[in-house]
């Protein structure tokens, strides 16, 4: 099965938001759209092409707007796998105070998403749970309650230099980690966004997943590479 691609093309280079770093802008024109249902209010006005289907039409990469250009933002796309992946990991209910209560996903350090991963989760819901999204700011001890408390926490790559902190303070939940910063994998993360090429691909930890207490899909496990600690 192929896996699904994005064609990436590269613009100009922009400060990240605190200033200290610099990280490269990426338009992203779609070949593969999945998930029609996601965010509905996005269709109007925009068209769309469903090139691939995912295992019996369960499909993984949400359909995100196109602009008049037909590209979409890195972080559009990476917002529609945040809420999908509402759907493909399975919590354990310790991770929830009750029955309704909402599926977390927080954003670690500089936020690069504007508006995006609010509007891929409105009034969205998985297996009962409300979706929210909450903004936690930069590490430090005062954030780590309200860190594991996060069903999905993406770690931004502004906390690059922190990350084993943020792992080590979060040891014990029930949080699906995800970032973008290198070799995340190996340090003990989850989900790695990373980039082959022209291609935006998913690195999967299957072990601190299963030490977090959580089930992963295997249709995410058919979609994403698979870092083996030996």
């Amino acid at each position: 099965m192929k896996t699904p691609t994005f064609n990436i093309n590269k613009g100009e280079s922009r400060d990240n938001v605190n200033g200290a770093q610099k990280k490269e802008r990426f338009l992203v024109s779609l070949e593969w759209a999945p998930l029609r249902e996601l965010v509905p209010s996005w269709f109007k006005g925009f068209s769309f092409s469903v090139a691939l289907s995912l295992l019996s039409g369960l499909l993984l990469t949400a359909i995100v707007p196109k602009t008049a250009a037909g590209e979409t933002s890195e972080y559009t796309v990476k917002a529609a796998y945040l809420f999908n992946f509402t759907r493909f990991v399975e919590w354990p209910k310790s991770a929830f105070a009750g029955a309704a209560s909402p599926i977390v996903v927080g954003v670690l350090g500089d936020d690069p998403f504007g508006g995006s991963l609010d509007e891929a989760v409105s009034g969205k819901s998985a297996a009962g749970h409300p979706i929210e999204v909450k903004r936690l700011g930069g590490f430090s001890a005062s954030t780590s309650g309200a860190m594991r408390k996060c069903q999905i926490l993406f770690i931004s790559y502004s906390e690059k230099g922190k990350v084993a902190e943020i792992l080590a303070a979060l040891k014990g939940s029930s949080t699906l980690t995800v970032s973008e910063i290198e070799k995340f994998p190996l340090k003990g993360g989850i989900v790695l966004f990373d980039q082959e090429g022209q291609k935006i691909t998913l690195v999967v930890n299957p072990k601190p997943a299963e030490k977090a207490g959580l089930t992963l899909s295997s249709k995410l496990m058919q979609v994403a590479k698979v870092y083996n600690q030996e």
